[in-house]
């Protein structure tokens, strides 16, 4: 029998976190006043509003997450676990495209049917992109966004604004296996080379972010360890050090204007502060308490739904609030910008959780079936 791993609560707490940072990201896409974006880019604040950073933590999470089962010594009396390649591959997809393909037909119930233009002081932000998303669907363009291959066509919909991403890590899973097999043993020199290399063929680092957790799964035991023999002042240190890297991309080209192309360069500097900020994370029992509260572990188990049904909220109801306060005379951005962010954190958050129950645990329990019947007719007790 394999290893049975238990499940880091705190972990799923990150990553709902993260998941709430790239909604209110793209709940502030009214043109506010510019004291607004003054402050929302200002460095620590706009980690709350930091997208590209928080996708970057997806990425080292779901590297470390996946790889872990298959790189920590096996428990007494249990077999060491070990990568099948069809059942891995098999539970990836149902985890990942069954979720998003019932998202996929909501939006387009709810393009076609719920959104509505409306006039709002500030202006809405999304106006062309919400035009575009009410599209009618041709057979080319649904058919790029069922197999997520689409980049994000500028002449037609693209229901599910944010599953770039899941392309990325549906890709990322293909690699794992062999990330895994290089961790092992003395082949671990060999991972700074591989991710030289995925650095020079696909430039923007999104595959540097998943080696960099499958790095930190390798070392964590290890490197834990390690932290917990420093002074607490020196962890406050290393975590500081660790935001800044985390807020890298943002600082160099939102703040100091540096060209785009040098964004992969700090997307993998950004991925490297994900993983110092895990590490701390995993040795410090007092950021651990915090983050194992309910609800904190709550949002991380609903986190893929957040992400995936964030903008039905900022393109239904986020103008529809404003323009209802509008109505009644509210023009101030002090009452303005807190309720169309609560309107979208909320809304989302309840359709998240109704989604999570319904259709990403039977999608979960649906992938263990079919590995479990898999394994049994193709692997040996």
């Amino acid at each position: 029998m394999y290893s049975q791993l238990k499940r880091i609560e705190y972990l799923d707490s990150i990553r709902g976190l993260a998941a709430v940072f790239v909604l209110l990201f793209h709940s502030t896409n009214f043109q506010w006043p510019g004291e607004v974006s003054f402050c929302i880019n200002l460095p620590v604040i706009n980690i709350l509003f930091d997208a590209g950073a928080a996708v970057a933590m997806f990425f080292v999470l779901s590297g470390f997450v996946l790889a872990r089962p298959y790189l920590l010594p096996a428990q007494k009396g249990a077999l060491p676990r070990k990568i099948f390649l069809p059942t891995f591959y098999l539970r990836r997809l149902t985890r990942i495209w069954i979720p998003w393909f019932f998202v996929f037909c909501l939006c387009g119930f709810v393009a076609k049917y719920l959104v509505r233009e409306y006039e709002t002081v500030p202006a809405y932000g999304w106006a062309d992109r919400v035009r575009l998303w009410q599209l009618p669907l041709t057979w080319i363009s649904a058919l790029k966004q069922i197999t997520l291959m689409n980049l994000g066509d500028a002449n037609g919909p693209h229901l599910v604004s944010a599953d770039w991403s899941l392309g990325v890590e549906l890709r990322a899973s293909l690699l794992i296996p062999l990330f895994v097999f290089l961790s092992k043993g003395r082949r671990f020199i060999l991972l700074p080379i591989i991710g030289v290399l995925l650095f020079i063929l696909a430039p923007r680092g999104y595959y540097v972010s998943f080696l960099l957790g499958v790095a930190l799964a390798r070392s964590c035991d290890h490197v834990v360890g390690l932290m917990h023999s420093f002074p607490q002042y020196a962890k406050w240190i290393i975590l500081a050090i660790g935001i800044l890297f985390y807020e890298s991309r943002h600082i160099a080209i939102h703040l100091l204007h540096l060209p785009e192309s040098t964004g992969g360069y700090f997307w993998c500097l950004n991925s490297v502060g994900c993983v110092i900020i895990l590490i701390i994370c995993m040795s410090c029992e007092g950021i651990q308490t915090v983050l194992n509260h309910r609800i904190l572990v709550f949002l991380g188990r609903i986190s893929y739904s957040v992400y995936l049904l964030q903008f039905i909220a900022i393109f239904c109801l986020q103008p529809l609030t404003v323009h209802t306060l509008n109505s009644m005379g509210i023009t101030q951005t002090a009452v303005l910008l807190p309720a169309s962010l609560c309107v979208s954190l909320f809304f989302t958050i309840a359709l998240a959780a109704l989604t999570y129950q319904f259709v990403e645990i039977p999608a979960i329990e649906f992938g263990h079936r079919m590995t479990r019947l898999i394994q049994k007719q193709f692997i040996k007790s």
